[in-house]
């Protein structure tokens, strides 16, 4: 059956942002399309007043109301409405009716999530109209049925959540036993280590260039931006012609270490495997030859000791930055260059 020939469907409305009255005070909970996703929905962030809604095109839609987003980024989401609530214009509403369990027309439209989005129209906004939403086909079968469905269903994706939070709670004990291992690796170096600061065993050789010049023009750039925090990956790395690059930039190599300066609690370190070049808020470091292994000076910067040093040397107004002086204060007890390679191979 067509959706809008056996259930009732509505969209609501955004009163004037100009009109204080209309949000001051307001009780009445207003969702927005944003808000309206994957699960059940039971509070809003956002609320309006009485007369709010007497002057918009606003309504209040009742508890088991299915909400599908209707613009934007999560146009064809799907969300079901377990309070009383009104919501913007973006949002269309598919009443509760005799005809279906409300839970069984949320997991229906859910199974055409991918099927709506496909659907909208539309370049600055995308969105799906309500008239399509009353277009879709949707089976109608005894409420025997649809209870057994949705009873299906509900134990299938408290599986799901199950074995969701039982991966995640294994991905924090991998990290907590990586971390810790790598901690006391550099925390009990071998016998017969010698101290050193990092100026004596890594520096910094690059000199600042020109991104215009034609030589640099195709090389790929690398900011704060662009790296990982702690896993050492780059994503979205475009070229400084594409990035239409004016201040200067360092020029890297894969013998150097890269590390942010920027913020360094979320430990952004690289060992690159190509030629590029970096922000000059980013320390290109190459070890020193036959005494400092990179791989090692690499999980060197990601250590909780070091991540601790270098916080504790970033307290400043405004963006908090490691300088050069006291990154190369940073004192280390190193092992052969032998023993940093076993080192870095346990740790892998």
């Amino acid at each position: 059956k067509r959706l809008g020939d056996i259930c009732k469907t509505g969209a609501g409305g955004t009163p004037l942002t100009s009109r204080k009255e209309y949000y001051e005070g307001g009780k009445i909970p207003w969702l927005q399309s944003g808000e309206v996703n994957q699960g059940e929905i039971f509070f809003a962030k956002s609320f309006i007043t009485p007369l709010g809604l007497e002057n918009s095109s606003a309504k209040i839609f009742p508890k088991d109301t299915v909400l599908i987003a209707m613009y934007g980024a999560n146009a064809g989401e799907v969300g079901m409405l377990r309070f009383e609530a009104s919501t913007n214009q973006a949002v269309c509403g598919i009443l509760p009716s005799k005809n279906f369990e409300p839970k069984f027309l949320y997991y229906l439209f859910l199974s055409k999530q991918g099927e709506m989005a496909s659907q909208a129209v539309g370049n600055a906004q995308p969105n799906i109209s309500q008239a399509k939403i009353k277009d879709t086909f949707v089976p109608l079968v005894g409420r025997e049925e649809q209870q057994l469905i949705v009873a299906i269903l509900d134990e299938a994706f408290e599986g799901i959540a199950t074995a969701k939070a039982n991966a995640e709670k294994n991905l924090q004990n991998t990290r907590e036993l990586f971390e810790g291992h790598l901690q006391a690796i550099f925390l009990q170096p071998e016998k017969g280590g010698i101290k050193y600061t990092l100026a004596d065993i890594c520096n910094i050789v690059s000199k600042l260039i020109d991104p215009r010049d034609a030589e640099y023009l195709d090389l790929p750039h690398v900011g704060a931006g662009n790296i990982e925090s702690k896993s050492g990956s780059v994503t979205n790395v475009k070229t400084a012609q594409e990035e239409q690059l004016i201040s200067g930039k360092f020029l890297f190599d894969d013998t150097m270490v890269l590390y942010s300066k920027i913020r360094p609690y979320l430990m952004k370190v690289v060992r690159p495997d190509f030629i590029g070049l970096c922000s000059a808020d980013i320390y290109p470091l190459v070890p020193k030859s036959g005494v400092l292994n990179r791989d090692y000076l690499y999980y060197l910067l990601l250590t909780a000791s070091f991540t601790e040093y270098a916080i504790k040397g970033s307290a400043r107004a405004g963006m908090p930055k490691v300088n050069r002086e006291h990154l190369f204060a940073f004192p280390v007890v190193l092992p052969t260059i032998e023993e940093q390679k076993y080192a870095v191979a346990r740790i892998d």
